[in-house]
């Protein structure tokens, strides 16, 4: 079974100071996915790329949305052209279809939450604060994916332990 946890960055005793102890080792994850609000997206892509460089058999999932499209005076097609730009210089993988993972190890699987085109991802769409939902259909993604993203509500502090369970 694989394992995928979404954390938000923290700032605190609770956030990565013990993570790998308090979380990785205890739940025996494989996988772990970051939000780090506060690193620009170019950067983030620059510790994968050198990550996946030094760790040819391993992969990374990431999930990509705009949460602000103020950038480039609000204009969309600028800032998804400047996007698509930035992610031609870097291995992504998207696929219709769910890959193997020896396909796609030394890559970053992409997947898009900004719309429905392979460009930027699999395209992916889900309810927002979800406590678990079937992603919505696209014609190009042929799998299902199944999202639990229940933040709203959470307490600021432990909210580690109540998102896991």
């Amino acid at each position: 079974m694989t394992v995928l946890l979404t954390i938000m960055g923290g700032h605190h005793k609770g956030g990565w100071s013990n993570f790998k102890t308090e979380v990785v080792d205890k739940y025996d994850l494989d996988r772990i996915d970051i939000d780090d609000e506060y690193q620009s997206f170019s950067s983030l892509l620059d510790e994968c790329k050198s990550f996946l460089t030094e760790n040819r058999s391993e992969l990374l999932i990431m999930s990509l949305m705009v949460n602000d499209w103020s950038g480039h005076g609000g204009d969309r097609n600028n800032i998804v052209n400047a996007l698509e730009k930035l992610l031609s210089s870097y291995l992504i993988a998207t696929s219709k279809v769910l890959p193997q993972m020896g396909d796609i190890r030394g890559e970053i699987f992409l997947y898009n939450r900004i719309n429905d085109q392979l460009r930027f991802g699999t395209p992916i769409n889900w309810p927002d604060a979800t406590s678990g939902a079937y992603a919505k259909d696209s014609p190009n993604r042929f799998y299902q994916v199944y999202v639990q993203d229940k933040y709203k509500g959470l307490p600021n502090f432990g909210a580690f332990c109540t998102k896991i369970w």
